[in-house]
């Protein structure tokens, strides 16, 4: 009987323990359908949410990410402060979703080509050269899919809380030497980022090397590699202007972030934190951020303009002519066809007619 009591009230503890502490695992379905709210802390408490992402504090889209942080903590009456772990000390591009998931972190700023078999349906503006070149519209066109394609929604909504989601400015070849016909490109070495334009790249005749954003600059110094393919808000962020010469004026793709948050996090948030950070979160702010990134995109220019590249020449911007870009396109198009088919086995939506619809949203943005 003393050996049966004392097991019961061990199993009591254990399960009140268990209770108390939550859990700091992924949404999944269960949990990503969104819980009532207030289940971890009660109104009134103050809540640090930590959020991880892999740019310096003092980049521009972080700049305005914080804005968005503090306008969080006003409409919680201060109650809901959010720290920002910046330049990736918690983790890395690659592994921050897992952090989130996983409850290693409340927040994170994901990029979805570090995860190429998860966001597929968002991806479609990944495709180079398919008309997704505009980050502002792009993110407009991303909340429409969003809306109304409940198996994009899903690959976002099974894992996280989808607070922001937002487009980059458009990725271009940045190299030392001059490119502006696919046959210059023949041969040469280029950091790329992985997804779409790893397999593109092969096709145009480059060899694709995936690197982060830091060692770039060293790559280029050492000539191991001859180019890479970025958006000028992070060759700035990264000073990589000062190894750089020349800059093809032929936007390739954008490729979608998220402020995403733990699902357990948030359904552990009193239900008024939840509806107010609701009220100030989705298309409006996601808007807000791909427009302080376009307005930095434009500063960015302006700084290679005016700075030196490794030739002690300021950075120049090159415009392949109509001939040049129909040798671009080619390859581009037919990957495009390949990922309509891949994406209709994958996913059961009609690829093509995706791809389509993308296409038709966007247009009525630019």
């Amino acid at each position: 009987m003393k050996k049966t009591l004392a097991l019961v009230l061990a199993l009591a503890m254990c399960l009140a323990l268990l209770t108390a502490c939550g859990g700091g695992g992924g949404g999944g379905t269960e949990t990503g359908s969104g819980g009532e709210g207030g289940g971890g802390t009660a109104a009134g408490e103050d809540i640090t949410l930590r959020f991880s992402a892999h740019d310096p504090e003092t980049s521009d889209i972080m700049i305005a990410a914080q804005n968005y942080f503090d306008q969080i903590n006003e409409a919680t009456d201060g109650h809901v402060t959010v720290e920002m772990l910046a330049s990736g000390v918690v983790a890395s591009a690659a592994t921050v979703g897992d952090m989130v998931s996983s409850g290693g972190v409340d927040m994170g700023w994901v990029y979805t080509s570090y995860y190429p078999t998860q966001f597929t349906l968002s991806d479609v503006i990944t495709l180079p050269l398919q008309g997704f070149g505009d980050n502002v519209a792009a993110t407009q066109m991303l909340w429409d899919l969003y809306e109304s394609v409940p198996e994009m929604a899903a690959q976002w909504d099974n894992e996280y809380k989808v607070l922001q989601l937002y487009a980059n400015p458009p990725m271009i070849f940045e190299t030392k030497e001059l490119i502006s016909s696919v046959e210059d490109l023949h041969g040469l070495t280029i950091r790329c980022p992985s997804g779409a334009i790893t397999d593109v790249l092969a096709a145009w005749g480059a060899s694709g090397v995936s690197m982060p954003p830091n060692d770039v600059y060293e790559a280029m110094e050492k000539n191991n590699i001859d180019g890479y393919i970025f958006e000028v808000v992070g060759t700035c962020t990264f000073s990589l202007q000062e190894v750089t010469n020349y800059y093809l004026d032929m936007p390739l793709y954008t490729g979608p972030f998220a402020i995403a948050m733990n699902w357990d996090r948030w359904n552990s948030l009193p239900a008024e934190y939840q509806e107010a950070i609701d009220a100030i979160s989705g298309r409006d702010a996601s808007v807000v951020s791909a427009q302080a990134f376009e307005d930095a995109m434009n500063a960015g220019i302006e700084q290679i303009i005016a700075s030196n590249g490794s030739n002690g020449q300021p950075g120049e911007f090159i415009t392949p002519t109509d001939e040049e870009l129909a040798g671009w396109q080619v390859a581009a198009d037919e990957y495009a066809a390949q990922w309509c088919e891949t994406i209709t086995e994958s996913t059961g939506v009609d690829g093509a007619a995706y791809l389509a619809q993308a296409q038709e949203f966007i247009a009525q943005y630019e």
